[in-house]
């Protein structure tokens, strides 16, 4: 737990560094486990995002609004269609995208694991893109899960002693494996499984920490 709460202290001070210095990135963001990403995040939601507005706020703030229809919730609560806000965006060819804050294209499946929208609304995927996992269909049509790090440590950390209690058997085997490689796709069912047992071992309670919030607009959770 305490070792959760620092990751998300180390976050957002990334957050706040890269906005004063105008040259965010991801080198500056905490690696955390996939037991880390669970435990800190607020939502974890399987959707598919429908649409893609960017805004510019009041003070100048870029901002990208995603639409999702979400297929399932597995922590929080989202409805049928989720509205998500996050910093950066682009204007013609201005483009203001932090590096390392994940950019969502229209059509595409995403498992998310969302930080609690700050006080105007913006939010981010936890560890930025670490919690963010697109959701591929192969030719065989089973269906597997990256972030934008291939997975890389994911798995890293983890209490499998616990965990591999909550597991199916044949899911045990084919997290091993993953395991002893560190890093590549996961198979989406395998990886929901692993979601479940996780939060199955997460003490319920309030959001540790929001990410912070730059937009300058009212007060609003939502678009």
């Amino acid at each position: 737990m305490k070792k959760a709460r620092l990751n998300s202290v180390v976050l957002i001070l990334a957050v706040c560094m890269a906005l004063a210095t105008g040259q965010p990135s991801y080198a500056r963001v905490a690696a955390m486990n996939l037991a880390q990403i669970v435990e800190t995040a607020e939502t974890i939601m399987d959707g598919t995002c429908t649409e893609v507005e960017y805004q510019k706020t009041d003070n100048g703030t870029r901002v990208t609004v995603y639409t999702f229809r979400v297929h399932h919730v597995y922590k929080g609560n989202a409805g049928e269609i989720a509205f998500i806000k996050m910093f950066g965006g682009r204007s013609q060819s201005l483009v203001a995208q932090p590096s390392g804050i994940p950019v969502l294209r229209k059509g595409k499946r995403y498992v998310l694991f969302l930080y609690p929208p700050g006080d105007r609304g913006l939010t981010s995927p936890v560890g930025w893109m670490q919690g963010s996992f697109l959701v591929r269909t192969g030719p065989d049509r089973r269906m597997t899960v990256a972030n934008a790090l291939n997975n890389q440590n994911l798995l890293k950390g983890v209490r499998w002693k616990e965990v591999e209690e909550k597991l199916c058997p044949a899911n045990r085997l084919i997290l091993a494996r993953a395991r002893s490689q560190n890093e590549g796709p996961l198979e989406m069912e395998v990886f929901v499984d692993l979601i479940r047992a996780l939060l199955s071992l997460t003490p319920r309670k309030d959001p540790m920490m929001k990410p912070p919030d730059t937009s300058g607009e009212p007060s609003s959770r939502s678009r």
